[in-house]
């Protein structure tokens, strides 16, 4: 009888122990999925998980790039920051729970997503500016810069030969310096190319005279073939549209080709109720915005100028209807307006163009030399020809009086 029951309670025993063991093994599960987004733009997508404190492991694809898992410590396990790259994106993570956190056993799982990133609007970077000759064994500075892209910045040399004893710095800002002392004369060519923080990419190629000294490099960035110094900077819209009395007006033009900032001027008169923006990196945009209180036909020049000194001016005629009659830009610039629209400064400082003053001629007494010989200067004479014949009489009875 007591070995009946001895065998008894270590039958029970063993049943309690291995309901004991079963009760206390979990599962992990996951409930949802994340979202598919747009490159460029903020994204956040969120999972459900049963535990907190859990592991996350990547275990196979990659993450759209740009986004990091966050949150494991929690119940809701988030995927978060701004894609990159257009693309769909596979990837498997093996979640297991944290043993630090937790008594009992917990089963680790694995979980597979896709997230499809499309493509958003993003400008794309430009790479505006040129470099300028050199001479052989004379220090060597001169810079290019980047627009309308995203920050941060990459450049490379893509293609093509740097002047010996010239280096490239600034590779990951906005402008990029090729500097240091020519040690060979000739003519190279090469290729810059940046990348934005969005993978939009820009190329430009460059060519750099180095001269032995004979003949003088010339000084800022290395006209183009036909192009002179004075066309460096150039417009690359060159009207504003026309308007109507009390209708909202609004129309931009764009320089290129200068180096650095850009500090703008005008002259003329521009019409009644509309005044100067300015947008970009650089200011090279400007443009003209309100609502005309009166019609008429209004023409003015605008003047660019980079930061070493290159300009260029341009006269406009922008026309103001009586009759409310539409106006719009054309859909390239509309869009353009539409992306540069968040970064405009209402306020610019637009210098007035002023011209020098001429100075006035000072009349002078006239010079008689001989009997037969009146010397009128030109200076400040007599403006009509009774004046002159008046003087030349004059001097010629003083003459004949003296004799």
């Amino acid at each position: 009888m007591k070995k009946l029951l001895c065998c008894l309670l270590v039958v029970m025993l063993v049943l309690v122990a291995a309901s004991c063991s079963f009760a206390l093994t979990h599962t992990i599960s996951i409930t949802g999925d994340f979202q598919d987004g747009k490159r460029g733009e903020d994204y956040r997508s969120s999972v459900s998980c049963n535990y907190n404190f859990t592991i996350w492991e990547l275990v196979s694809g990659e993450l759209p790039p740009g986004l990091t898992i966050g949150g494991t410590e929690f119940k809701n396990i988030a995927l978060v920051g701004t894609p990159t790259k257009a693309g769909s994106y596979t990837f498997t993570y093996k979640i297991s729970a944290n043993p630090i956190y937790h008594q009992y056993e917990i089963n680790s799982i694995t979980k597979t997503f896709t997230v499809t990133i499309e493509e958003g609007y993003i400008p794309e970077p430009t790479i505006e500016g040129k470099f300028s000759d050199g001479v052989v064994g004379k220090a060597y500075s001169s810079k290019i810069t980047t627009a309308n892209g995203t920050a941060p910045y990459t450049w490379e040399n893509n293609s093509g030969s740097l002047p010996p004893g010239l280096t490239l710095k600034g590779l990951d800002s906005e402008n990029v310096t090729l500097t240091g002392t020519p040690t060979t004369k000739g003519t190279y060519t090469f290729t810059m190319k940046v990348t934005d923080k969005y993978d939009g990419t820009a190329t430009k190629t460059f060519t750099v005279n180095i001269t032995d000294g004979s003949e003088p490099a010339p000084i800022g960035p290395t006209p183009d073939p036909g192009e002179t110094e004075e066309d460096i900077v150039s417009f690359e819209y060159d009207s504003f549209i026309s308007g109507s009395i009390n209708q909202k007006y609004e129309d931009f033009i764009k320089v290129s080709g200068g180096v650095g900032k850009y500090s703008w001027s005008y002259d003329g008169d521009i019409p009644d109720g509309l005044s100067f923006w300015t947008a970009g990196d650089n200011d090279e945009y400007i443009g003209l915005e309100g609502t005309p209180t009166k019609a008429g036909t209004f023409t003015f020049s605008l003047k660019a100028t980079d930061e070493e000194g290159n300009s260029k001016k341009y006269s406009f005629t922008v026309i103001i209807d009586e009759e409310e009659t539409e106006h719009e830009i054309d859909a390239e610039k509309k869009e353009e307006l539409w992306t540069i629209s968040p970064i405009k400064n209402p306020t610019p400082t637009v210098e007035v163009i002023t011209e020098e003053p001429t100075t006035p001629s000072t009349p002078t007494s006239t010079d008689i030399k001989t009997e037969h010989d009146v010397n009128l200067n030109a200076s400040g004479g007599c403006e009509t020809g009774l004046g002159i014949l008046g003087l030349v009489l004059f001097g010629t009875a003083f003459i004949r009086k003296r004799s």
